[in-house]
């Protein structure tokens, strides 16, 4: 059978059906064309990618080994919800002579004498009627010790902020895969200590060590992700490869259902990276790493394995490395050298899009987790509000990726944060209109929904906007301001004892500012990566170099010049 009898339309077929499939052709031919130039012009810059693909069933071993890191990232991270929630609690020590057997009293108790004079407490006795132990009962964090509870919280953010940079100074020098490796082996043994040690601030030492191990292992696995992952495949897969966080989220409440007692809850979240470390000792370092340091004959191992798993024949590995050499100086050029943190503020629409960005990660890390932590303080069962505010995550980040692709990063980012906002404010609603609690409960997941779609888009849009030159500063710059709006947001989740409307006031209005900020950042839907900061700046005066009808063409072929016997 020929190809022209192949492609020969059937004869019942209605003429504007062959008009349509004729223009659907020219489109296609039109779309390979542009998609064959484009490809071999980014084989020419990235000869490593093109060795082994953009995603194969190497990068896909990888990516997942990587992203289960995600499941115990999300019960250290979280587990404050059930490690330290809200408990009734009266005093029992001392207690006034003619104490009434029905009178509780909190934090002071009536003096002797009638001068209306007070003393404070001195132990108090606990409702276990939910949880039999906590770090609030073990160790009195109530009246003036309260807000120790959030300092728990805040330090353990201050240690992700802490691991995140010396996990990247560690993997800039010694590797990728080494803060993986140790960073595990330290979430280990810090997260075992913390339920084993009878003091407080040995506690709070050994939660900060695990948090650094946390930051260090997240940060990593991000790099490393990137580095091996090319073309549009690294859209959709860094947006999705938050599930395993929103997963482990989900089991922490069925875990902290099954066990009340938060030492055996904290023993049950650590002991499985003992599972962590068995595949990620498996996972190789980055050949990008290995190349960039000299240590060429690792990388070709490395590079041999990825191309052999994902079937393309690579003829002559002299080639491929005198072209990563060329691809490096070419990277490495003076002004890359000289840019550094001022260079984030030196122009106009750099200082733009470096603030508003600010603005957005800031936004993000302050109400993701600060409603994590209120949906545990809200009227209702604190394991099912905790179930379903790591279940709306999932769809969150499916909406992402999708949105993403189809609507850019600006619209996504914007309408993720109006929502949030919304949602936040008509929470203040609920007691003015004397509604049931499951609104509040319903909303806050909405806000929760909503923080899951824009958290992945500020990771992706940051990586784009900064240009090559400053890439690492701003993208690391801007986590560490999550960082510091997330070390907040326990202090704002429990300002419902001052006032029910202050917190969702805050989770409110924050994210709209940030989020109609967005309006003040270009689009970088179908643009190159920008590699000088001079791009960026001339970008509102540029098209953009891509449209819908010259989109890439299909990813993942082999370059012809390393896969062909030479002469």
């Amino acid at each position: 059978m020929t190809k022209a009898q192949i492609y020969q339309p059937l004869k019942n077929e209605r003429p504007q059906h062959k008009k349509a499939s004729s223009i659907k052709h020219k489109r296609s031919r039109r779309r390979r064309k542009v998609g064959l130039a484009d490809r071999r012009a980014s084989l020419k810059a990235d000869a490593l990618q093109s060795t082994i693909g953009d995603f194969g069933r190497w990068q896909m071993g990888i990516a997942l080994a990587v992203a289960m890191s995600g499941l115990p990232g999300a019960w250290f991270k979280i587990g404050i919800v059930f490690l330290a929630p809200p408990v009734d609690f009266w005093c029992t020590s001392p207690l006034p002579a003619d104490h009434n057997a029905t009178a509780r009293y909190k934090c002071t108790v009536p003096g002797p004498g009638e001068d209306g004079a007070t003393v404070p407490c001195e132990s108090w006795e606990y409702d276990r009627s939910v949880f039999t132990e906590t770090i609030i009962t073990e160790w009195d964090l109530v009246c003036h010790r309260a807000q120790l509870a959030n300092v728990v919280q805040m330090l353990f953010m201050f240690g992700f902020l802490v691991g995140c940079t010396v996990g990247g100074v560690v993997a800039d020098k010694y590797g990728r895969k080494p803060p993986l490796l140790w960073g595990s082996v330290l979430m280990l043994l810090a997260g075992v200590g913390c339920a084993l040690v009878p003091w407080f601030c040995a506690y709070l030492a050994l939660r900060f060590l695990s948090a650094v191990a946390v930051g260090a292992i997240t940060v990593t696995g991000f790099v490393l992700t990137i580095e091996i992952i090319g073309g549009r495949w690294r859209t959709p897969v860094n947006a999705l490869s938050g599930l395993p966080f929103s997963v482990g989220h989900c089991m922490l409440a069925g875990l902290a259902y099954l066990m009340r007692d938060w030492h055996h809850l904290q023993l049950a979240v650590s002991i499985p990276v003992v599972l962590q470390l068995s595949y990620v000792w498996l996972v190789p370092e980055s050949p990008r790493w290995l190349i960039a340091v000299g240590r060429e004959h690792e990388a070709v191992e490395v590079l041999k394995k990825g191309a052999s798993a994902n079937r393309i024949p690579v003829a002559d590995w002299d080639k491929v490395l005198a072209a990563c050499r060329e691809g490096q100086q070419k990277g490495g050029d003076e002004q890359e050298q000289s840019a550094g943190f001022l260079a984030l503020f030196r122009t106009p629409v750099m200082r733009r899009c470096t603030l508003v960005m600010y603005a957005n990660w800031a936004a993000c890390g302050l109400v993701f987790y600060g409603l994590v932590q209120y949906m545990g303080q809200v009227a209702g069962n604190i394991f099912l509000n905790g179930f379903l505010s790591g279940v709306l995550e999932m769809p969150g980040m499916v909406i992402c990726c999708v949105s993403l692709i189809r609507w850019g990063r600006r619209k996504t980012l914007l309408a993720a944060q109006v929502c949030t906002g919304v949602s936040c404010l008509s929470i203040m609603l609920v007691p003015l209109l004397g509604l049931p609690d499951w609104v509040t409960v319903a909303l806050a997941s909405c806000g929760v929904t909503g923080m899951s779609v824009a958290f992945p888009c500020v990771y992706i849009y940051a990586a784009e906007l900064f240009p090559t030159v400053v890439r690492n500063i701003g993208v690391g710059s801007a986590s560490t301001i999550a960082r510091v709006g997330s070390m907040m947001a326990p202090f704002v989740a429990t300002l419902n004892s001052v006032s029910l409307c202050l917190p969702p006031l805050f989770f409110g209005l924050v994210p709209l500012a940030a989020g109609l900020l967005v309006y003040m950042l270009p689009e970088t839907l179908h643009r190159e990566l920008p590699d000088t900061i001079a791009e960026v700046e001339n970008w509102e005066n540029s098209a953009v170099m891509k449209t819908k009808d010259n989109a890439p063409a299909v990813v993942g072929e082999e370059n012809p010049t390393f896969t062909t016997e030479s002469s």
